[in-house]
């Protein structure tokens, strides 16, 4: 029974977790859309621009993921892959677009490229908070460290706008953290 509990727990963490996940993606793309793009000028992508096809991509491939099509939604994340990384040859230090190519890795299954990425956008900008919530993501789902996770959020400062977010996933991490390890034999579902 006890068995059953910490299984239900999971389950429940997962759910929590996938979303925030989606909340903080949303919320990053229309962060992006109000004057988060990279054009210092205009603070927005030109329509038509690499970039720009790339975001619609990726909104699409999020989408895709939240209706359950898997496959199609990993297609337009390789898409958007595609047109982050060009965007960034144009602008190399341009931590959205890394942060929105790190988040495509992340969902086409490459978690090394993802935190990699990140990482990257960090060291550009120490204070991008987005890419630190979303590393701590990579590191506690895709590589199951709930403590190298937590100590990324504990990076983020009180008055920081992800602050709230981070103090909530800490203690989902930290909870999932001391739990269990779930079986990872279980064959996954789609």
């Amino acid at each position: 029974m006890a068995f059953m509990n910490a299984r239900k727990r999971n389950k429940t963490l997962t759910y929590v977790i996938v979303v925030f996940v989606s909340v903080g993606l949303l919320l990053s793309v229309s962060l992006y859309w109000i004057g988060g793009s990279s054009d210092p000028v205009t603070g927005s992508a030109p329509a038509g621009s690499l970039e720009a096809s790339a975001v619609q991509d990726f909104n699409s491939g999020f989408d895709l993921l939240q209706q359950g099509k898997n496959k199609e939604g990993v297609q337009k994340f390789n898409s958007a892959i595609k047109g982050f990384e060009a965007a960034l040859k144009a602008t190399p230090d341009n931590v959205q677009v890394l942060g929105d190519l790190a988040t495509s890795y992340f969902y086409t299954g490459n978690v090394d490229k993802a935190i990699q990425l990140a990482n990257k956008a960090l060291e550009i900008d120490p204070n991008f908070s987005t890419a630190r919530v979303n590393l701590a993501i990579y590191l506690f789902e895709g590589k199951k460290n709930a403590e190298e996770a937590v100590k990324e959020l504990k990076k983020i400062g009180n008055s920081d706008s992800n602050y709230q977010r981070a103090q909530d996933l800490m203690a989902q991490f930290e909870i999932a953290g001391t739990q269990p390890p779930v079986d990872n034999n279980a064959t996954p579902k789609n």
